[in-house]
């Protein structure tokens, strides 16, 4: 199966990110360059004792995930990791 066939589109996920980044660009250069990857890294500012803290976030679609549970037929697992 292809994305395309589960209702994904690619190059428009590509442009959003693309749109993503240039906003970010204009508020925090460094920020841009975390957009589109598997996670994004983003300094705190916090004491925490630790040299360099930071927060990894990251987002996922459903696409994958719905359709390994369904060849499983285990959906009671979708949404754990959200």
């Amino acid at each position: 199966m292809k994305y395309s066939e589960a209702g994904v589109d690619l190059d428009r996920s590509a442009a959003t990110v693309r749109r993503i980044r240039n906003l970010l660009a204009q508020q925090d250069a460094g920020a841009a360059d975390n957009i589109g990857r598997f996670g994004g890294v983003f300094p705190l500012k916090v004491p925490s004792g630790m040299e360099e803290p930071c927060l990894v976030a990251s987002i996922d679609g459903v696409g994958t995930k719905s359709l390994v549970a369904a060849l499983a037929d285990r959906w009671e697992v979708c949404g754990y990791d959200i």
